[in-house]
């Protein structure tokens, strides 16, 4: 995602070390925003932002189910400019796949061409005690082939979706994560 000056965050979750906007905490140009449904969550990155000071990032407590909704809000307006390219990072595990499918057509049908879809959904592709999880973290894993059907308009950057190590091979993890999968995708030829 080099080059992108803004990062829509769908599904942000609890600011971490690793989180989308601490990354972006090094390129003060960035501009940002971060969306969760939480009212906990959203209050807390609020927090975290404002303390920080960086006008250019802001907090959209939105239900990701209703992404005109999330797309439309004013927080969002003032700081993405839909007309340029963004980077989008989509969190799909807690969506069901139709609301997964709804949420990426409709980022989709807003996106410029240029613009970059982030994924790196789990999967029980390779082992299946990883179904045994979504009760107790709210996720559902998903099929290699439900995930490549979510990338429909996208335009999948090499290796494609792939498991996650496969995009960091220099972290010489032959046998890398056996849940996670990884995607970038670009948005191709779309006329607004």
């Amino acid at each position: 995602m080099a080059g992108m000056t803004q990062f829509l965050d769908l599904g942000c979750g609890l600011l971490s070390a690793d989180c989308v906007y601490v990354s972006l905490l090094r390129y003060r140009l960035a501009r940002s925003v971060h969306v969760d449904v939480g009212p906990f969550v959203a209050e807390y990155a609020r927090r975290v932002i404002a303390g920080d000071g960086r006008a250019i990032a802001a907090v959209v407590a939105g239900d990701l189910r209703r992404p005109e909704s999330v797309l439309a809000h004013p927080s969002a307006t003032a700081r993405l400019d839909l007309a340029r390219p963004d980077a989008v990072v989509a969190v799909l595990a807690h969506l069901s796949a139709p609301d997964a499918v709804e949420l990426l057509a409709t980022v989709g049908n807003v996106a410029v061409a240029g613009t970059v879809l982030a994924i790196s959904p789990s999967t029980a592709d390779r082992d299946a005690r990883v179904t045994a999880l979504e009760p107790a973290i709210g996720a559902a894993p998903r099929s290699r082939a439900g995930l490549t059907s979510l990338l429909v308009g996208w335009e999948p950057v090499r290796p494609g979706l792939s498991w996650a190590h496969h995009w960091w091979p220099e972290a010489n993890d032959p046998d890398g994560s056996p849940v996670l999968l990884a995607a970038l995708a670009v948005r191709r030829g779309v006329h607004r």
